[in-house]
């Protein structure tokens, strides 16, 4: 009675050994992007002086304390983005959410050039913004960080070679990295 089994039997093994793997490339296997900035270069900081505000009295001093003045303030750092799984990224597209277009990427990920196994690649990027403060209150305007960061959260969509889709989403805040399947097309149109 057996015997009369083996041979399906070897035949679903033998379908198993030949499905399994495909199944396993194109839904399991992925790559593993993830995101940091770098800690030797780290985010530098500056500010400009652009012009006395309107508020101020006509017969306030410029050099008074309470001299209110608007200041271009800017923040430069170095992203890196590392491929880290034996699995080559494709497709690679990087967006931002939660601080307008005050960000800016002085670079891209060339979506065309794919990211191989344990490679890495750095993008400069800069977040500007104009704010008033008085004289006296100048040194507080710029801290090591930008306070606009609480919010921002960067996103990589990247495809495996076999075209199916993953994302990693870099929370500033908490400076965490969420791994995901895939982002649906209504979620993506609040990323820019």
């Amino acid at each position: 009675m057996l015997k009369e089994y083996v041979g399906f039997l070897i035949l679903i093994a033998g379908a198993i050994y030949f499905i399994l793997p495909r199944i396993q490339s194109k839904y399991f296997k992925r790559p593993i992007l993830v995101m940091e900035i770098d800690p030797k270069l780290g985010i530098t900081h500056g500010r400009q002086h652009q012009s006395f505000s309107r508020d101020n009295p006509p017969d306030r001093p410029v050099n008074d304390p309470e001299t209110v003045s608007m200041y271009k303030l800017h923040w430069n750092f170095i992203l890196t983005i590392r491929n880290n799984s034996e699995v080559t990224a494709y497709n690679i597209k990087l967006l931002k959410k939660g601080v307008g277009n005050f960000l800016k990427f002085d670079g891209n990920v060339n979506a065309n050039k794919p990211l191989p196994k344990h490679n890495e690649i750095s993008i400069p990027i800069e977040f500007e913004v104009w704010k008033e403060s008085k004289h006296k209150d100048v040194e507080k305007l710029s801290p090591p960080v930008p306070p606009e960061f609480e919010e921002l959260e960067l996103l990589l969509t990247y495809e495996n070679s076999q075209k199916t889709k993953f994302s990693s989403i870099f929370t500033f805040q908490n400076k965490t990295i969420r791994y995901e399947r895939e982002i649906k097309q209504k979620d993506l149109k609040q990323w820019t």
